[in-house]
């Protein structure tokens, strides 16, 4: 049976009993998902919606779909469907996204996308029967806090420095800089619209309020583990780097890195991921992970940091209906 989500407790304990054993590496917390639901934008009715697959009396399953209203050239969504392991191949998946395209077709035509990682081979079979194709890879990789040498990037550090440029914190800014929010915010939508696969030229910018919503409302949110680089002395922030702890103690997240292009290659970007990497390191830290688009060139400084590749996020799309078959996730 599915049920439409009432953002209750229980509900939003289901989502977490759900997504835990599916990503037992990167679970996700109430707190999370209640953030998440935040998120949903300005035209959260034109469509933001979860369910939850129910199986004699016990949630097995939930699906979310939400429209990517930053979008002004087509009428994008947002799906995801998670099935416990031990309940796949009974049709619940099937159900699921039978309910997403039932509710989505009072919105046609409209593209949708999801993701998944690439050592997933049944999902990513499952999405191909249906008529989703690859759109964007991008790699996962992760690096080992405690055995990261910094002396090694020095000199990255003195090239910074050379350029007037001086690495600082959320935390010191908010003591410091009156504007310093706005700053901040003008300088990530940026550096969001450098990031490939980001279709920002596509994007309206969104509001201020917005931003900080999902930025420093998140749950994870760490001041102290927000690198921002600025220009002296025009107190310019010109890159940012920030970090964020996981549900697993010791492990980390690298959130959006970038720099102006204007101040690229005065070795910022790498100073900042080197700041950010030895402040978790001083938090006895075991593990900072990241994914970039495969022909980002900061995944080749992720790798050069000593970055280890891991498996890849794939965003697939669909963008015209696509009849059932019979096969049951």
């Amino acid at each position: 049976m599915i049920k439409p989500f009432d953002y209750t407790q229980e509900h939003y304990d289901a989502l977490v009993a759900i997504n835990g054993p599916i990503w037992p590496q990167r679970p996700l917390t109430v707190a999370d998902f209640k953030h998440e639901d935040k998120g949903r934008g300005p035209d959260a009715e034109k469509y933001a919606q979860r369910w939850l697959a129910e199986v004699d009396g016990q949630f097995v399953g939930h699906a979310q779909v939400v429209h990517d209203w930053q979008r002004t050239d087509i009428n994008r969504y947002y799906m995801l469907i998670e099935v416990l392991p031990a309940m796949r191949r009974r049709g619940v998946g099937r159900a699921l996204f039978a309910t997403i395209e039932e509710t989505l077709t009072a919105y046609a035509p409209f593209e949708l996308a999801t993701d998944t990682m690439e050592d997933r081979a049944e999902t990513v079979a499952w999405l191909e029967r249906r008529g989703f194709v690859l759109k964007q890879r991008d790699p996962m990789s992760a690096v080992d806090v405690q055995a990261f040498d910094a002396t090694r990037f020095a000199k990255s550090a003195e090239k910074t420095a050379a350029h007037n440029i001086y690495i600082t914190t959320y935390s010191q800014l908010a003591k410091t800089d009156p504007d310093y929010k706005h700053k901040l915010l003008d300088l990530v939508w940026e550096i969001i619209k450098d990031v490939p696969g980001s279709n920002a030229e596509k994007r309206q910018k969104p509001s201020y309020d917005y931003l900080e919503e999902q930025l420093m409302g998140d749950p994870t949110f760490t001041p102290d583990a927000w690198f921002v680089a600025v220009e002296r002395p025009t107190n310019r922030y010109v890159g940012s780097c920030n970090v964020h702890p996981k549900a697993l103690e010791g492990f980390w997240n690298n959130g959006l890195t970038g720099v102006l292009r204007s101040h690229r290659r005065m070795g910022v970007a790498t100073t900042l991921k080197v700041a950010s990497i030895m402040h978790v390191k001083s938090q006895d830290g075991i593990e900072i992970s990241t994914s970039n688009e495969e022909n980002n060139p900061m995944y080749d400084l992720n790798m050069a940091l000593g970055f280890a590749p891991r498996p890849a996020y794939l965003t697939f799309e669909r963008n015209r209906p696509n009849e059932q078959d019979n096969e049951s996730l």
